[in-house]
């Protein structure tokens, strides 16, 4: 699994528009990171820049915010907070911000 303490958006870069795996007891949802977004500086006593991932899944899914494992086959697995942002024609929207 991926340490949150240490990671970075540049691990994500070569997975934009790829998919990750959402698993819990009751759901199995497939996300397309589709945006890694730096949020400017980081703090002097931040160990990384911070920035966000952006994931979509499919339309009519609602999860509420919360500590979710995705997975990923060349990345791994990790356990981060998922904030849904929306959900509509384009599917379900939902955002991890790092800082």
């Amino acid at each position: 699994m991926i340490s949150l303490d240490t990671v970075e958006s540049t691990i994500f870069s070569t997975l934009n528009e790829k998919q990750f795996r959402l698993e819990t007891p009751s759901l199995n949802l497939d996300l397309t990171l589709e945006q890694i977004r730096e949020l400017g500086n980081r703090r002097p006593d931040s160990p990384r820049d911070p920035f966000a991932l952006s994931f979509r899944g499919k339309t009519g899914v609602r999860l509420p915010q919360g500590i979710y494992r995705l997975s990923h086959p060349e990345l791994g697995s990790l356990e981060i907070f998922l904030t849904q942002n929306a959900d509509g024609p384009k599917g379900s929207e939902f955002e991890a911000i790092f800082n």
